[in-house]
């Protein structure tokens, strides 16, 4: 086993120094500035009252707003749309709308908002994030782009959450060094896509008994239909959401996410999910082995091996976004990753968490 995961981890490192040659000696094609006023900006929400105060200050302080910024309620409980209304009410681009009785979720509520578009493209945003002053100033976008998915960092403020956004950007980093063969994963806390595309192939009605994971499902339907997608390390396109602070958040959030891959994953989905599976799992339980047989030498040349690897692929994507600071996680990224991974892989098993008060 030992020799295996040592020729294994040769071979990614040698794959992973390939990706980067070819992200960075090919240049983008047709990339432009994309005008504010093509784009509508999408901004579902649910009892977010305590979240709030750093987008609408990042709202305020923007020089350029898009076309229009759609808020929509999902029957709120909190005080979110007083706080919206009366924030934002001297902007005549913000609207703010009310999901009817018979519709909630977030998938819902994006398709509620996306009627009422007149817009080239749609950019949806959480309600529990900010970004800087030229946002919307400097938009690029790929000529006849159908989807961008666009940078994400999380800020913790304790142990667990940094070790949490360690972990989310390690994967964004890893969606972008396999983008040009096949895009994993999206979200919809800053997700563009072309309107008509969307109207032409949304598949709702396939996972509406699903309440969460519309970034998820719209990603494999753009796929489905071989469209252009593109993924984005532009330092511009930056958003910013806090990161998940406590050991129950952590697990809740990431069954949450696990859960969004357990209906209708693809062959390619299996077959990558399963060498990042021998990769991270694989690692752990062979410098354990070698650690427990007392060969230290080769546990540190797979360790820092390991580590050599994980620093390529995480600072290829961080360093364009000049978000570098979780890099020296990484090693114990490598040691607790796995014991986190199968604690909430067997967790999903048992329990089902809740998101904004609903089971998902």
């Amino acid at each position: 086993m030992i020799d295996f995961y040592f020729y294994f981890t040769a071979t990614t490192g040698l794959f992973v120094l390939v990706m980067i040659l070819v992200k960075n000696f090919s240049k983008p094609k047709g990339l432009n500035n994309c005008s504010a006023d093509e784009i509508t900006v999408i901004i579902p929400f649910r009892n977010e009252a305590t979240k709030l105060q750093p987008l609408i200050k990042s709202l305020l302080n923007q020089s350029i707003l898009p076309s229009s910024i759609i808020f929509v309620d999902d029957h709120s409980s909190d005080h979110s749309c007083e706080i919206i209304s009366t924030s934002l009410n001297e902007k005549k681009e913000v609207s703010l709308i009310h999901l009817p009785k018979d519709l909630n979720g977030k998938k819902q509520a994006i398709r509620f908002a996306i009627r009422k578009v007149n817009t080239k493209y749609c950019l949806t945003i959480d309600a529990d994030t900010w970004f800087k002053e030229q946002f919307f100033q400097k938009l690029t976008v790929s000529e006849n782009i159908d989807m961008q998915i666009r940078p994400i960092i999380m800020k913790g403020d304790s142990i667990i959450g940094h070790f949490a956004g360690t972990e989310y950007t390690f994967f964004n980093a890893l969606n972008k060094l396999l983008s040009p063969i096949y895009i994993l994963s999206s979200s919809g806390a800053n997700l563009l896509f072309k309107k008509s595309t969307f109207d032409e192939l949304d598949n709702f009605e396939s996972h509406r008994h699903i309440a969460s994971g519309d970034d998820h499902y719209l990603l494999r339907a753009f796929q489905h239909g071989k469209t252009k997608i593109t993924v984005s390390d532009a330092k511009n396109d930056l958003v910013f959401t806090d990161s998940t602070n406590s050991l129950n958040d952590y697990f809740n959030q990431r069954m949450r996410w696990l859960g969004k891959t357990k209906v209708k994953t693809t062959v390619s989905e299996l077959f990558i999910g399963l060498l990042i599976v021998i990769y991270l799992i694989g690692g752990f339980l062979s410098i354990t082995y070698l650690l427990f047989i007392g060969r230290v030498d080769l546990f540190l040349i797979l360790f820092f091996g390991r580590w050599i690897i994980d620093s390529l692929s995480f600072l290829n994507y961080t360093i364009p976004l000049r978000q570098s600071s979780h890099w020296w996680w990484l090693p114990f990224f490598q040691l607790l990753y796995p014991i986190l991974f199968i604690s909430v892989l067997l967790g999903s098993l048992f329990f089902k968490p809740k998101w904004k008060d609903r089971k998902t």
